[in-house]
């Protein structure tokens, strides 16, 4: 397996060098001041990890979803504001961490990731979570703390796989209401959250 890793190390851009290597499958540019990613990056089809987090990238091109083999993407603390419904594309994505951008929404396409396993909107503008969110039936863990959500959809009951379930709105209200969620699994609450079906 081929990794290559230029962490906390000042580039502004994506290395070329990183394009000529064969069967890469692990690339991490973590913290550094990259703001573009570029076509090159897109064609490096044997990428199953893909790090870019905490640089300075506001946009995710729309062929993202040309790295079919991606099982992990990390692109949290970026200035991101929109994911392109290509994103969900990625079918063999397992993990999804999003959080620390500017993100206000989902794309209803994301019911198109059957395998995600981990997804992680914490630290954005988030209002509302799409029902099409139920349709991640993988989906082990979902963190969605510090947003604006107010309520959880009732759909998010059928994400019965769900172990693990981080929020927080400080609103006590409707805080024992039943989700739903199988009784036999460990979910772990970090939230006082309101779900829209009244207890």
């Amino acid at each position: 397996m081929q990794t290559h890793y230029q962490e906390d190390a000042g580039l502004i851009a994506v290395p070329e060098s990183v394009f000529g290597i064969k069967d890469l499958e692990v690339l991490s540019l973590y913290k550094n001041l990259i703001n573009l990613i570029p076509a090159e990056l897109l064609e490096i089809h044997s990428l199953k990890r893909l790090n870019l987090s905490a640089n300075k990238i506001e946009i995710l091109p729309n062929n993202i979803g040309a790295l079919h083999d991606l099982e992990v993407l990390d692109i949290q603390h970026n200035q991101i504001a929109l994911l392109p419904e290509q994103l969900c594309e990625l079918s063999n994505l397992r993990y999804l961490l999003l959080g620390g951008n500017k993100l206000e929404k989902l794309p209803i396409e994301i019911k198109n990731l059957s395998k995600l396993i981990y997804l992680n909107i914490t630290h954005n503008n988030f209002r509302f979570l799409p029902d099409e969110i139920s349709e991640l039936k993988a989906l082990l863990e979902l963190r969605i703390y510090n947003n604006h959500i107010e309520e959880l959809p009732e759909s998010i009951s059928r994400l019965t796989n769900l172990h693990e379930l981080h929020a927080n709105d400080h609103t006590p209200r409707h805080h024992g209401c039943r989700l739903g969620i199988m009784e036999a699994r460990t979910i772990m609450f970090s939230l006082r959250n309101k779900i829209r079906k009244p207890c």
